[in-house]
């Protein structure tokens, strides 16, 4: 049986959500200029920001599962009170939507774009 077993299972199923969030991401970005989403410039650096900034939570995310690992199994006891990892990620989460959403909000004002 692994030391911990229930606290290691819980730190990687949360760096496995962040993972497919960061790959979601990603594949969102890849998707806006292949399939003419948003037109010229507007699609060309709303993907490159997205695909960006998911391997930038896919860092960080990795950081904290590796982290987190080496802490579930150190004997001596930490506190939880700094979250700033998950701040972080969770700003990083939100940086994107809003990328997203001035995208839209550009392309919807293009002329000739229904």
């Amino acid at each position: 049986m692994i030391k911990n077993f229930n606290d290691h299972a819980a730190n990687e199923r949360t760096y496995l959500s962040w993972v497919r969030t960061a790959l979601g991401i990603a594949a969102f970005g890849i998707a806006i200029p292949r399939l003419d989403l948003a037109p010229g410039f507007y699609g060309l650096f709303g993907g490159f920001a997205l695909v960006a900034l998911a391997g930038v939570m896919l860092i960080l995310s990795t950081v904290r599962f590796v982290t987190a690992t080496r802490e579930i199994d150190d004997s001596q006891l930490f506190s939880a009170t700094s979250v700033r990892r998950e701040v972080i990620l969770s700003a990083l989460l939100l940086l994107g939507i809003a990328v997203f959403s001035i995208l839209i909000w550009f392309a919807a004002r293009q002329p000739g774009m229904s």
